[in-house]
């Protein structure tokens, strides 16, 4: 691989039409010129634009198509309107143990259960903090005559707790939203014995 090493000012522009990669500190800036490719923090781009690390974008970022592991957003993030053509949310499937149900809001919004017991504690773990909102489905698969003890964190209309299902392989579904942090959970009936 030609590298080319460039001393001095470099004035307004750079140009040219050679094949020859250019590297700024080593891995800082690399303009692969063979595959038309730009690395930040990498040697090897893989796409046109390649950032290895973090990014901070001041002004705005237009984007058709964003595909990403973890995106964190802060500031006034919110301006018109957000349309999603295909929307998805994880599906998690926690396992009751000793009588004991954790769900683990980090794992994802829709948490498939097989009730084939008593669920006699309900602990939620990971819960996005205060002052942002927080939904889930709890969806159960009936193994049975069996209960729940929703706790005192999850508030019912009239505060009544629903009656489970008991037909065997039937599935009962409930919303679950919370503001702060999981303190106080609102319970909905999205669907029973269905």
């Amino acid at each position: 691989m030609t590298q080319a090493r460039i001393i001095g000012n470099l004035g307004d522009s750079l140009s040219g039409s050679s094949n020859t990669n250019i590297s700024f500190d080593t891995n800082t800036l690399y303009i692969d010129a063979v595959n038309n490719r730009v690395g930040f923090g990498t040697t090897t781009p893989t796409q046109i634009v390649d950032i290895v690390g973090s990014a901070n974008v001041s002004s705005g970022l237009s984007a058709n198509n964003i595909n990403a592991n973890n995106v964190s957003v802060s500031g006034n993030t919110t301006s018109g309107k957000h349309i999603a053509t295909v929307y998805r949310e994880t599906l998690s499937s926690p396992s009751i143990s000793s009588n004991t149900l954790t769900i683990n809001c980090s794992t994802g919004n829709v948490f498939t259960v097989n009730l084939n017991s008593n669920i006699t504690t309900l602990s939620f773990t990971n819960v996005p903090e205060s002052n942002t909102s927080y939904g889930l489905v709890l969806r159960f698969t009936i193994g049975g005559t069996h209960t729940i003890n929703w706790g005192s964190s999850v508030k019912w209309p009239s505060n009544t707790a629903p009656t489970i299902s008991s037909t065997v392989g039937k599935v009962d579904s409930f919303v679950l939203d919370t503001s702060d942090g999981g303190t106080i959970w609102y319970g909905f009936t999205s669907g029973q014995n269905s």
